[in-house]
């Protein structure tokens, strides 16, 4: 496989990871709303369970961007990983 292949294949991983996390996103807006409106129907005012809602789909947001290049670099990781076994083998196995 040549440079521009394992380029592509990175490219394509990393666009799987973003596809994966913008998916995970999309179904976190429901749990937002949820909690949402369980902070309001516990009794806290609107503005400060709307302000809360926000902040937990912040962290959130970015707890799904954190895995998905974890993902990204458990990938390369194992690439390299059977790229020195691959020369490990072929140096003691001729």
């Amino acid at each position: 496989m040549g440079r521009l292949g394992c380029l592509a294949q990175g490219l394509q991983l990393r666009q799987l990871a973003f596809w994966g996390a913008l998916a995970y996103m999309r179904s976190m807006a429901t749990m937002i709303s949820e909690v949402y409106d369980a902070l309001v129907s516990a009794g806290a005012p609107e503005d400060k369970a709307r302000s809360a809602a926000e902040a937990l789909a912040n962290y959130e947001s970015r707890f799904s961007k954190v895995d998905a290049d974890l993902l990204v670099l458990k990938w390369m990781t194992g690439f390299i990983l059977a790229g020195v076994a691959g020369v490990v083998i072929k140096t003691f196995f001729p």
